[in-house]
């Protein structure tokens, strides 16, 4: 009891539990009286708010639903909004294990924020992601700047493909990292000290060390 009770006030996507009820689910589990954005009351699972899987008591899903009928309110009739496909390829890498490169991303850590995910409450993900981002300028691409962190306001710019290719995640400054190395860092330590993953700079060390600083 002490546990669930700590679930009491917390915010669950639109929903607020207010209190364990004495009722159980048809399997036995605890439920808690939860208020939804929209004003209505629904009984909820512990499990089903710590988890994610219910977010309201319906309504969102009615919402998304209405939403994908139109086509995310961005097009007319079958003509999806040209950054469509970029949201939606965009969760896909962080989402799906079958997409291409998933373990660059997803595999990683890397996640799409809520907002850019579920949407506010108000608008649906992409519709936050298109008002966040803006219309894509011709010729840019969609990147991160922080490769280390996820898809989210402030994080993620329209950029060149040079750009991108100056931040990709591979890139490090070979002496730098030897310099480090010298000090006694240790691998873990330089990674942090550098803003990369700690694999890029095994590998940094070790094209210093085979005489292969010189390779792409």
């Amino acid at each position: 009891m002490p546990a669930a009770a700590k679930l009491s006030g917390q915010r669950f996507g639109r929903l607020i539990a207010l209190r364990r009820s004495e009722k159980r689910s048809a399997s036995g589990g605890v439920l808690w009286v939860c208020r939804c954005d929209c004003g209505k009351q629904s009984f909820v699972q512990s499990w089903q708010l710590k988890s994610g899987r219910t977010k309201s008591c319906g309504c969102l899903g009615l919402e998304l639903r209405t939403q994908a009928r139109t086509t995310h309110g961005h097009t007319r009739k079958y003509q999806q909004h040209p950054l469509y496909n970029i949201w939606k390829a965009m969760r896909g890498r962080c989402t799906n294990p079958n997409t291409p490169n998933f373990q660059n991303y997803g595999g990683r850590g890397i996640r799409v924020c809520d907002r850019w995910n579920d949407g506010d409450g108000t608008l649906s993900g992409f519709a936050c992601f298109l008002a966040d981002m803006g219309e894509r300028p011709d010729g840019l691409t969609l990147d991160r700047i922080d490769n280390d962190k996820g898809y989210e306001p402030g994080n993620c710019r329209w950029a060149t493909w040079t750009q991108q290719q100056n931040n990709r995640r591979s890139n490090i400054d070979v002496e730098a990292v030897m310099a480090l190395r010298r000090q006694g860092l240790t691998k873990r330590d330089i990674a942090k000290r550098l803003g990369k993953n700690k694999d890029t700079v095994a590998i940094a060390i070790l094209r210093a060390t085979s005489g292969k600083e010189a390779q792409p």
